[in-house]
């Protein structure tokens, strides 16, 4: 309410009597503060039209939506799964953002709670054999009460209808899905929207702030750009709530990141997770994001065996993927990594991460040692370890081929063998003509001549081959 103020009081303010002007005395002389200084005491007391500052707020205790143990590394992730919550999920085609939002909505409804999913890229039929497969392991009557509490709607064509749509089907209690506990819009670009269509993205934040004041929570999925940005105007992540990224690794790996929270920490931590190949759903994946590696190589008698050490891990959000070097050429490593995405069969996107690499007692980089570099890459990033007994000597050309080394370098290895300075037993991969010149049998010797890297790829780890 307004304050009102007198004016007459405002001109004529009544002077409060001290004790000896009551008692007809002379009123006691004070001297005055210097200007620009206040005497020292307590506020004075608000009259109860003034503000209170926060105390006048009320203050709201966020509801909690039931999630279930399967779910724990989820609650974990966004600290709490608010009733009302505006959340953004964005990621790669294929990646899992469906299969997330129908997981959580799964979940929900063994606690008997209404989900709606607003389809602009799948059909119905394509959604309830998905439930239908994600739930196949459940008993028929939790599995039939999951097909009817999950509700699908293809009839939105844009984001234009989302308020109105609102209003009449879920805040009217004649409304087909009033009652609802969660909305998920899968996905906001699927009807080709463009990231200038500023219209319908303010009509979608306004959908999402009448679900809020229902304590409906809001599930968007979104695509992402080819430099890996969620796709749309910049305030679109900004109106929500809280953020998830998928990324794609090898080995079917999705590390998952929390990247805006405002029901929660931020932490940057990342979440392994990847996709049960029986249930289709997404769990914890035992192969940790970060990976580190040891292949060895020989650089002649002076140094002997030598290391490189590589550590792999997902980069920062903002971040595209990094090389950090020591000894090592970092225009090597980046020219090994079409090749290693090519034995694999990735994308190179998919090994862009934070690469770190060093070879610790050397003061230069040796091309003899792009075999080792690019094995230590390899085991990296699939997870495997590389036996200590095996040695790599060749360098790598732009085709994968594997050079010849010197025929000193091969002399001198042999006689280190010999004289016990390098101890057996041995595997050393090496150039197939080099291979050839080991012509003297040494016991726990073994000599494997590679005309290809991927030779040594495969023979070292043969699940690998297509």
């Amino acid at each position: 309410m307004d304050q009102t103020y007198n004016e007459e009081e405002q001109k004529n303010p009544e002077k409060p009597q001290d004790k000896n002007e009551r008692a007809g005395g002379e009123e006691p002389k004070s001297e005055e503060p210097p200007k620009g200084e206040e005497e020292p005491g307590d506020p004075e007391p608000l009259d109860d039209g003034h503000s209170k500052g926060l105390l006048s707020v009320e203050a709201i205790e966020f509801k909690e939506l039931p999630l279930g143990k399967e779910m724990d590394w989820f609650k974990q992730a966004v600290s709490r799964f608010v009733a009302g919550g505006a959340y953004l999920i964005a990621g790669q085609p294929g990646i899992g953002k469906s299969t997330l939002t129908t997981q959580i909505a799964l979940d929900l409804s063994r606690a008997g709670k209404r989900t709606l999913i607003i389809q602009t890229e799948q059909r119905k039929e394509e959604l309830r054999h998905t439930v239908t497969h994600m739930t196949k392991h459940w008993p028929a009557e939790q599995q039939k009460q999951a097909l009817r509490l999950i509700e699908p709607e293809n009839g939105i064509e844009s984001l234009d209808q989302l308020p109105l749509f609102f209003a009449k089907e879920i805040a009217s209690t004649k409304g087909r899905y009033h009652g609802v506990s969660m909305v998920v819009i899968d996905s906001v670009q699927g009807n080709g929207l463009s990231s200038a269509a500023t219209k319908q993205y303010n009509q979608l934040n306004e959908f999402c702030q009448l679900c809020k004041a229902e304590e409906i929570t809001v599930f968007l999925v979104a695509h992402v750009t080819k430099s890996g940005d969620i796709s749309g105007p910049k305030d679109f992540e900004h109106n929500v709530d809280c953020v998830l990224m998928i990324n794609r690794l090898l080995r079917g790996s999705r590390p998952t990141t929390v990247t805006k929270n405002r029901f929660g920490y931020t932490s940057g931590k990342i979440i392994p997770l990847e996709i049960d190949k029986e249930t289709r759903w997404l769990k914890l994946s035992p192969y940790n994001v970060t990976a580190n590696s040891v292949a060895r190589t020989y650089l002649g008698p002076k140094i002997g065996v030598a290391e490189v050490q590589v550590m792999i891990s997902l980069p920062p959000p903002e971040s595209k993927g990094s090389i950090t070097t020591q000894i090592v050429a970092k225009k090597g490593i980046q020219q090994l990594m079409p090749i290693i995405a090519q034995i694999l069969d990735a994308e190179h996107e998919q090994l862009r991460l934070a690469i770190n690499c060093k070879m610790p007692r050397i003061d230069h980089y040796s091309p003899l040692a792009d075999m080792a570099t690019g094995m230590a890459l390899t085991a990296a990033y699939i997870h495997k370890d590389i036996p200590e007994h095996f040695l790599f000597l060749g360098q790598i050309d732009l085709q994968g081929k594997v050079r010849d080394v010197p025929g000193d370098l091969l002399r001198e290895l042999l006689e280190q063998i010999k004289a016990g300075h390098i101890t057996l037993p041995l595997r050393i991969y090496c150039p197939k003509e080099v291979a050839a010149q080991f012509l003297e049998q040494i016991e726990d010797l073994e000599i494997v001549g590679c005309e290809q890297f991927e030779d040594a790829v495969f023979d070292l780890w043969p699940d690998l081959r297509k």
